[in-house]
This record gives structure tokens, C-alpha cells and sequence, in this order.
């Protein structure tokens, strides 16, 4: 925010004047050279020393020896009035006005007594008799403005100023009470033109040019307010407010580099201005600078631990650089300080969301709502946590509650997207994006979701290009990082005669699934395909066809014409539901490593492979995940079924400790790659899963595949409302949740059709 307009100049303020000793030698006529007139001006000169009692003594002897002598009448009362004798004074005063009416600074000098009296009127009538004897009274006015204002009689007050304007244009005290008034008005342009017409007379006032700055600043017109306080600024190059409203000035342009620039020269003058620490953290966090960011918000709290905005500020930082839990720790430090920060409770809730605590989240937000009903933010954070929890209808309520507040909320109405998708309400979150990408379009995250709404509709035409969106930075939660490769990232060029390596993104079943156009590529005359990926993929994505070399270290990666990320290919194939490359298999298991796991399996006539849990790092891990393998207990009713486990990491442990009535072969401790986890799905009947990589190995080897899909964030890939995928037809099927979280009913489900799956092939 601009500071506040400060009321008076640095210096001598207007109170100050009031009571400051007025030389009164150039003001009264030349004296005679008679011995009264010789004391009259002895006393002239103690009074311009200040020696108010050798004045006083001087004045009196004047007075004794000529007792018409009204300038002495009227510089005593002066005197007297300086040494707080008001009553002394008034009479002195009179006396002069009774020997000439028309002495215009004893009138002054007595308004300036009524008003220490308390008799505003007595005064105002005092300084108006001074101004007529006198028009160019400039202090006569100056000291009838503030007495009609302390009575708060502004209209009169500005009428006062613009007479005493009239008659003294030049004037910069009178033009600069008159902008001040204006200012505290909020009638900006007049306040303006009286800071301009002060600035006139004194061009090489920086404080006024900082007031006249702030008078253009308020108007809107922020070039103007910047020229003014850079004027300030190169004539005091210490003026710390000037520095401070140019930072705000630029702002108000979104010239974060401007505002930068000021508040670091604001920190050269004054390092320990813990706000503006905290301002430029602001200013760097704005510029995706997250951790300048945090570092300044840091400087801050070392010089004011207790400012809650700094400790708000740093978790804003922490969110973004991923650093969840010291975004949290910030967080409840800001509210620390500040117990109802609703904004604080609010973001709050966003970080404990993204760090998996959906109850703790839901709860910040309705400690945010408490204090603040109104604030669509935290409605909108309390929409995305219900959502994430399943409670859908509670989650349509909540975003629909943050647009009732804030309609070009576009944040709310991406979440509102998303939410509809998950309810089947396909149009209606169709509309949702759409408003959302309308408001902000440069909002990447509608984007991506836009696309991903349209990928799970096999509406891929459309779909592919908002789908690149998911490596954007300003995306929200993308994973998916660009490389910095010395060659171009391919857009669609001919290939005839060129090399090409795919990168990888996403998780290791997306690289499988995508692989599966390396065929294709070579069809379009690419000379050298090469797949950069992660050592636990290379022995497997090593059989596709047109693959020539798989690389799994970036210091031993050649140089290539392109790289392209897996994700990208359907794109620049234009890819749709009826043209997905379907070659199956595209994938081979390794013959030796097939042997190496034979003597492993289970006597069993079928032999059924198992996944109940995906990576623990998923951003649906929650969702997608069984809670533990005695969730499949149903399924081991199947007639003469080996179950072996391909569980791999989270989850591994259970099938060495398996209950007795669940029998089952633990492998996934030994499973050194996909490789062998290809061997062994190789040789099974069936591999039942949740949605993970498993799923797609099973159908890169066109082998049958059970897939138990949830009913929130089920992945585009799967569709929606489908038993089958057009990525792997005919050996894969779906399982859908049907109410959230509800897997017991999808198990039996599952269990049942095993049943009958078992009587058909046996």
C-alpha cells in the first residue's frame, strides 16, 4: 500500500510557524529618531535575537515615554503573547487597535490569542479584519485555515485557502494545504493540480513531488506518479517513501522488475525494514523466484520473528518449491501470531490437500470460513479437499458457493471441472473449463484439465494439444520436467533420414504404454531411435520393435536431430480412439529370464498374478490403492487358482506375511526390473491390479488383464463408463468402483467373475 500522505512537510511545520517569533522590524514603519522610537528599536532587535525579556523591558520604556506609540503597542503584545501572558497581551493589543484600527498584524497577533483562549469566533473575525487590511497576509491566512478546520469547518477552511491563493499566487504553503485538503477528500486531480502549482514555485522540493506523486498514483496514472518520484528521488537520493511508492507505482503497471529494483535501494538505505523484506519476497514469489523468495521472507522474520504476513508469505514460497512440511510449520507460525488469519487458515488447507491430510485440510477450511464466510478462496480449497475425500456432492456445493462470491473465480471453475467430470456430468464440466480458460487463459492447469476432460471422452483430436500443457511449469502439480538437450525438441518434422530419442515422464507405465510407436516411427524413415529411460525399464523397452538403443545415462546420450517426451507421440500422429497402433504384442518377455522365474511358479492349473497397491508417491496413490491384500480375500473362492504376488515396494511385505487362508507366492521381493516382472506376467493366466504399470505390461504382452479402477481420478486412459480400453482390446478388462472407496462390493464383483472365468477356461 502507498504510505499516507504525510499532513505537513518535513521542517517547520504550520503549528510550528503559528508559534515561531515573527521579526517584526521590516514589518512596521521606520521609527523617528526620537528617544522613544530608540527604544522601540532596541527592542526590534532583542525580539529578532529572541530575547524576549530584554524586548519586553525596551517596548515598556517606549510606551512610558510615548504612549501613542503603536508599533511598540503592538510588538510588546507580541511578546507577551510568546510568553503565554495571553490576557497581558489582548490588552496591549487592543490598545494598539484603539490608536489605529487599521494595523493589520495586531489584529493577527490577537486572533492568534482568541484562538489560545478558546474563542473561535473572536479569532476568526481577527485573522478575517488582518487579511482585508493586509490582502497579501500569506501567515494570516495560513493560521485562519487551521482554526476553521480544528472546528471543522472545511468548506470555509478551503474558501479561506483559495482567497488567500488569490491574493498570494505564489504562495507554495497555501497551494500545498490547499492539495492536502483535496487529498484527504480523495479529490485526486485537484489535489494534483495544487501539488503541481506548488512544485512550481519550488521545483526542488522532493518531499512535495513525492506528494504529488502520490495525488497521480491515486488517479491511475501511475507513469506520471513514477516521472514525480523519481524526481523526488534524484533530488534526495535518500528519500526512503518516494523509493517505496515508486515500488507501488510500478506495481500497479505489473512492473515486477520496477518494484524490485526500488525496494532492494529502499534496503540499501535501511536494511532493517522487515516489510519491505517481506514486499520483495512478495514481488520474487509473483516471479516464480520461489526460493529469492523465501530468503527475503526469512530476512524479514530475522528482523520481526512476530510478523504473521512474513511467516504467510514464506509458506507460499515453501508451497511452491515443494517443500511441504516447512510450508505447513510456516503457515501455523503466521497463525501463531495471527489466530484468525483466514488467508492463512486457507492456504493452510492447500498445502495439508497436496500433502495427502484431506480431514486435517477440510478442517482448516472450515476454520477459515468461520472467520471469513465469504471468502470463495477457501470455499473453492474446501471444494478440491472434499473432492479428494470422495464427497462429491459436498464438493459441487462448495465451488459452486466460492463462484456465488467471486464469478470469475477461475480457479473454482477449473475445480468445479473436475469435480463434474468425476460425477459423469460431462457437459456441465465442459462449460466449467471453458469459463475457466475464458477468464484466465494463460491458467495452464484449466488447460491440462480441459484436456484431460476431453482425452477421457476419446474426444483425442481435440484433446492432444491442451494434453502438452502437463509440461508447463505453471501447471499445477506437473511432474513432468523439460530437458535440457543441446538439440530441438521435435514438433512434427520429417523424420526421413533423422535420430530421435524419447524421453521419459510421468510413470514408468506411461513409457510402456507410449512405446508401442516406436514401430511407426521408423516407418516415417527415422534412421536412430533411441529410448532414454530409467535402468529398471531398459531390458524390457529394449524389445520393441524399432528400438535401436536404450540409454539409461545422460553423460553416454549421443547427439541427436530431435527429442520428443513419450507423452507427445500420440499428438504428432494424430492419434485417435480408432487409429490407437494396436500391434499386440509390441513387448516381449526375455526367454532367459522366463526360465530364471519357471521354477518359481505355483503347481496350480491357473496361476493368477496380483497387484493391490500402486507407488506411494501417486498423486492418486490414495484413490488408486487397495488398503491392503487381505482386500482380495474373495478372490481365493477360485477353483484351483495359484495366487502369486508382483507387488513391488509399498505393500511388498504383506504377501511374505499372508494369512493362512490366503495362500499365495511372494515374488515381488525378487524382482530385479520390468524385465523380469515381463518373465513372470509371461507365464501367467491372468494378472488382476489396481490402475499401475503392471496393467500395462499385461497388455503390451497381450496377456489378460483385470484392471479395479476408482471412481475418483480414474486416469483419462481408462476412459469412462467402459469395460474395455481401445489401448489393449481384447485382453484387457475394467473393474469400476461404484461408490467411492468402496472396494469391498468391486472385489466381490471381481471374485464372482473370476468364478465363472475360471469354469470357461478350465
Amino acid at each position: 500500500m502507498l504510505n499516507k500522505l504525510k499532513k505537513f512537510f518535513t521542517g517547520t511545520t504550520p503549528e510550528q510557524k503559528a508559534g515561531a517569533i515573527t521579526p517584526v522590524t521590516n514589518i512596521l514603519p521606520p521609527e523617528s529618531t526620537n528617544l522613544a522610537g530608540g527604544h522601540k528599536k532596541q527592542g526590534d532587535q532583542y525580539l529578532g535575537e529572541g530575547n524576549l525579556s530584554a524586548a519586553e523591558q525596551c517596548y515598556r520604556q517606549a510606551i512610558a515615554i510615548d504612549n501613542t506609540l503603536v508599533k511598540a503597542y503592538g510588538n510588546l503584545g507580541f511578546v507577551l503573547k510568546e510568553q503565554g501572558r495571553n490576557d497581558e497581551a489582548e490588552a496591549l493589543l487592543r490598545q494598539a487597535i484603539a490608536l489605529d484600527p487599521d494595523i493589520a498584524d495586531a489584529h493577527y497577533f490577537l486572533g492568534g490569542i482568541y484562538q489560545a483562549q478558546g474563542k473561535p469566533d473572536l479569532a476568526q473575525a481577527s485573522f478575517q479584519k488582518a487579511v482585508t487590511l493586509t490582502p497579501d497576509f500569506e501567515v494570516a491566512y495560513r493560521d485562519w485555515f487551521f482554526l476553521l478546520l480544528q472546528n471543522g469547518q472545511r468548506e470555509a477552511a478551503r474558501q479561506v485557502l483559495i482567497g488567500g491563493i488569490a491574493s498570494n499566487p505564489g504562495s507554495l504553503d497555501l497551494h500545498y494545504f490547499l492539495g492536502n485538503l483535496y487529498y484527504e477528500e480523495n479529490q485526486f486531480a485537484l489535489a494534483a493540480k495544487n501539488f503541481q502549482q506548488a512544485s512550481a514555485i519550488q521545483p526542488e522540493n522532493a518531499e512535495l513531488l513525492t506528494h504529488l506523486g502520490n495525488a497521480f498514483h491515486k488517479q491511475g496514472k501511475f507513469s506520471d506518479a513514477i516521472a514525480s518520484f523519481n524526481q523526488a528521488v534524484a533530488i534526495n537520493p535518500q528519500n526512503i517513501e518516494a523509493y517505496d511508492n515508486l515500488a507501488n507505482s510500478h506495481l500497479a503497471k505489473n512492473q515486477l522488475n520496477g518494484a524490485i529494483v526500488n525496494w532492494r535501494k529502499m534496503l540499501e538505505i535501511d536494511p532493517g525494514l522487515a516489510h519491505i523484506h517481506n514486499n520483495l519476497g512478495v514481488a520474487l514469489f509473483e516471479k516464480n523466484l520461489f526460493d529469492d523468495a523465501a530468503a527475503n521472507c526469512r530476512a524479514a522474520l530475522k528482523i520481526k520473528p512476530d510478523f504473521a504476513e512474513a511467516h504467510f508469505n514464506l509458506g507460499n514460497a515453501l508451497h511452491k518449491s515443494g517443500q511441504l512440511a516447512l510450508s505447513i510449520e510456516s503457515y501455523r507460525n503466521s497463525l501463531r501470531y495471527h489466530p484468525h488469519f483466514a488467508d492463512a487458515l486457507n492456504n493452510l488447507a492447500i498445502v495439508l490437500k497436496d500433502n495427502g491430510k484431506l480431514e486435517e485440510a477440510v478442517n482448516s477450511c472450515r476454520q477459515a470460513l468461520a472467520i471469513n464466510p465469504k471468502l470463495a478462496s477457501a470455499h473453492n480449497t474446501l471444494g478440491s479437499a472434499l473432492h479428494a475425500l470422495g464427497k462429491l456432492t459436498e464438493a459441487v456445493a462448495s465451488c459452486r458457493r466460492a463462484l456465488e462470491l467471486m464469478p470469475d473465480m477461475a480457479e473454482a471453475h477449473n475445480n468445479l471441472g473436475m469435480i463434474l467430470s468425476d460425477c459423469g456430468e460431462f457437459d456441465e464440466a465442459e462449460t466449467s473449463h471453458k469459463q475457466a480458460l475464458k477468464l484466465a487463459p494463460e491458467m495452464t492447469s484449466a488447460s491440462f484439465n480441459f484436456g484431460l476432460l476431453l482425452l477421457t471422452q476419446g474426444r483425442y483430436a481435440e484433446a492432444w494439444p491442451y494434453h502438452e500443457y502437463r509440461h508447463d511449469p505453471r501447471t499445477l502439480q506437473s511432474n513432468t520436467k523439460i530437458p535440457k538437450l543441446p538439440f530441438p525438441q521435435w514438433q512434427g518434422e520429417s523424420l526421413a533420414g533423422k535420430s530421435l530419442v524419447i524421453w521419459p515422464e510421468q510413470g514408468f507405465g506411461d513409457y510402456i504404454q507410449f512405446i508401442r510407436y516406436a514401430a511407426l516411427l521408423k516407418e516415417r524413415g527415422l534412421t536412430r531411435f533411441t529410448v532414454f529411460c530409467a535402468p529398471a525399464l531398459k531390458a524390457l523397452l529394449a524389445t520393441a520393435k524399432g528400438v535401436d538403443a536404450v540409454i539409461t545415462d545422460l553423460a553416454s546420450l549421443p547427439a541427436h536431430d530431435y527429442w520428443c517426451l513419450a507423452l507427445s507421440l500420440p499428438l504428432h500422429f494424430n492419434t485417435t480412439v480408432a487409429t490407437i497402433p494396436v500391434s499386440i504384442p509390441y513387448l516381449h518377455a526375455l526367454s532367459e529370464r522366463v526360465a530364471q522365474w519357471q521354477i518359481r511358479m505355483p503347481a496350480n492349473r491357473l496361476k493368477i498374478g496380483l497387484v493391490w497397491k500402486g507407488s506411494e508417491g501417486h498423486a492418486n496413490d490414495r484413490n488408486r490403492s487397495l488398503p491392503g491384500l487381505t482386500s482380495l480375500a474373495a478372490l481365493w473362492q477360485a477353483a484351483d487358482a495359484g495366487f502369486i504376488s508382483l507387488q513391488k515396494g509399498q505393500g511388498e511385505t504383506e504377501a511374505l506375511n499372508a494369512p493362512a487362508n490366503q495362500p499365495i507366492t511372494p515374488l515381488g521381493a525378487d524382482i530385479r526390473d520390468f524385465a523380469d516382472t515381463a518373465a513372470i506376467v509371461a507365464q501367467l493366466d491372468l494378472v488382476i491390479c489396481v490402475d499401475t504399470a503392471i496393467a500395462h505390461i499385461a497388455g503390451a504382452l497381450g496377456k489378460p488383464c483385470w484392471v479395479l479402477l476408482p471412481k475418483i481420478n480414474s486416469d483419462w486412459r481408462w476412459m469412462r463408463e467402459r469395460d474395455d480400453t481401445p489401448w489393449y482390446p481384447q485382453t484387457t478388462r475394467l473393474f469400476r468402483q461404484k461408490e467411492h472407496g468402496d472396494w469391498n462390493k468391486l472385489v466381490a464383483e471381481v471374485a464372482a467373475e473370476l468364478k465363472v472365468w475360471t469354469a470357461k477356461v478350465g
